[in-house]
């Protein structure tokens, strides 16, 4: 499982101007037109946004569920006891457990 590509898919449409440059090397065609973004970019107001929720499904895909006392905690306890604990600080995972294995 890729949880974190490069560039992901939005849930929104989003244009942008046209670089310099770019409507002289295609002869003036684009002139009074805008680009359609189709994956998000890292520079985008949105980027934090989205990679976020693909963190988050990657980690609920992985077993691990919200904590109730902090969204960014995430809590994963297997039928021997063992337990592992991501936590997400801006863009920082940290990563706890008691098993070797789960932490893995």
């Amino acid at each position: 499982m890729q949880l974190w590509p490069l560039y992901e898919e939005q849930d929104e449409e989003i244009y942008m101007k046209i670089p310099e440059g770019f409507n002289e090397y295609y002869q003036g065609i684009l002139e009074g037109k805008v680009l359609k973004l189709n994956k998000a970019l890292d520079d985008l107001k949105q980027s934090g946004r989205l990679w976020y929720q693909m963190l988050e499904n990657g980690l609920v895909e992985m077993g691990l569920r919200q904590s109730s006392f902090d969204s960014c905690a995430y809590i994963e306890v297997d039928q021997n006891k063992d337990v592992v604990i991501v936590t997400i600080y801006v863009d920082d995972l940290l990563i706890f457990s008691n098993s070797v294995k789960l932490k893995n």
